[in-house]
């Protein structure tokens, strides 16, 4: 079931309105809408909080992953980028298509010569292929590119490591610059997405 239609059955069972669900848990109503209408996701803050919301700790078990999992952790924007690509197999190319951010700024944010705009974060964060990522796109500092998560199951966390302890290559392997002997992609989950081509080749 996906989330808008347990949103829309909770309010059933509980004989609320959007405008009720919204002022309940916290939650902004506009982005109340959006999640009704399918237009958009939310991310583990927002489950975790709407979870947690008096009332609703019983639909909890439903309303979160089964790999959530909680505990602060810090990276860079340019890793969540690589990471992002790696378990989808995209590059950097596909993630400028999907989202209009100009494929220049997200070479400068693979190698780390730029920090990521608000703007830019924000259209990655509203891109509907990223929607299952906007936790930690939205985690990112716009002053400084770091990004202090909390939120990411296990396997994930030991992939952005993966990923992170071989930035280099994988920024060159998502950039195009490497075009034999790509490094291993490290084993860990993907998330439900429609994939796109691209990223990382030699895969089914």
């Amino acid at each position: 079931m996906s989330f808008s239609e347990q949103l829309r059955l909770i309010c059933d069972i509980e004989e609320w309105s959007l405008k009720q669900f919204s002022d309940k848990t916290g939650v902004p109503y506009d982005s109340i809408r959006s999640y009704s209408s399918g237009r958009k996701n939310p991310g583990y803050e927002v489950l975790l909080k709407i979870s947690n919301t008096p009332g609703l700790e019983k639909y909890r078990d439903k309303l979160l992953p089964r790999d959530f999992s909680e505990g602060p952790f810090e990276t860079n924007f340019r890793t969540v980028l690589a990471y992002i690509c790696g378990k989808e197999k995209w590059n950097a190319r596909d993630i400028s298509l999907m989202s209009g951010v100009p494929y220049e700024a997200i070479s400068d944010y693979l190698t780390g010569n730029r920090i990521p705009t608000a703007r830019h974060i924000h259209e990655l964060s509203s891109t509907p292929e990223l929607q299952h990522y906007s936790h930690l796109i939205d985690a990112t500092d716009t002053e400084t590119g770091i990004t202090q998560g909390t939120y990411l199951d296990d396997l994930g966390r030991g992939y952005l490591q993966a990923v992170e302890d071989n930035l280099p290559l994988y920024a060159q392997l998502l950039l195009g610059e490497i075009t034999s002997e790509k490094p291993e992609r490290p084993a860990g989950p993907r998330s439900a997405q429609v994939h796109k081509p691209g990223g990382f080749s030699g895969e089914e």
